[in-house]
């Protein structure tokens, strides 16, 4: 079963929504939690800086992205990070919060959509080699999640700090 997409007013008459829609559709594989949901997707303008938002309360939940990023290939990324808000409310399996959504798409989807977490402290540099370090940012960001089940509670710390020293030894060239 799949997630039914329904364009917003905006999406609906631009020429790119079936591009949108068919992104959305892609990453929202990734969430079995949505299977059968119907979820509206839409564009917002302005001045805003924020590039994606969620609105999870809503009878028909709705996803919106900042025209600006439509064409970009991060989208994959902004969209796994909201579709993450959808099943954070009410009670879902992820916690509330931005850093905590951040981790949780990039366990889910890091390594097929990568995409740098807005939220997440990385070392100066990595953001714009994104593609080199998803793998090891996913791996990490899965072993948070473990750590989490295991009782730890600063597991968003405890990613920052395994990834800031992972991308430490990679840059020295050794493996310890």
């Amino acid at each position: 079963m799949a997630v039914s997409l329904i364009p917003g007013r905006r999406l609906a008459s631009d020429p790119g929504r079936a591009a949108v829609l068919g992104r959305v559709a892609e990453v929202a594989h990734e969430f079995h939690e949505l299977d059968g949901r119907r979820i509206r997707v839409d564009i917002y303008d302005g001045r805003s800086r924020t590039v994606g938002v969620a609105f999870p309360e809503e009878a028909t939940p709705k996803i919106a992205f900042h025209r600006r990023i439509l064409r970009s290939r991060e989208l994959s990324g902004v969209i796994a990070h909201e579709l993450t808000h959808l099943i954070q409310r009410p009670r879902g399996p992820c916690p509330n919060g931005e850093r905590a959504c951040d981790l949780f798409a990039l366990a889910r989807c890091g390594n097929r959509f990568p995409s740098p977490p807005a939220y997440l402290t990385v070392p100066r540099g990595t953001r714009e080699q994104w593609p080199f370090w998803a793998p090891l940012a996913t791996v990490l960001a899965r072993e948070a999640l473990r750590e989490r089940d295991a009782g730890r509670r600063q597991y968003v710390r405890w990613w920052e700090e395994s990834f800031g020293r992972a991308v430490a030894r990679t840059r020295l060239g050794t493996s310890s």
